[in-house]
C-alpha cells in the first residue's frame, strides 16, 4: 500500500492521515 504517498496529502482515501 502507497501509504507513505497518502500520508503527505489529507485523508484522500480516509486511511492518509
Amino acid at each position: 500500500m502507497r501509504v507513505r504517498l497518502l500520508q503527505k496529502r489529507p485523508h484522500i482515501f480516509g486511511l492518509g492521515v
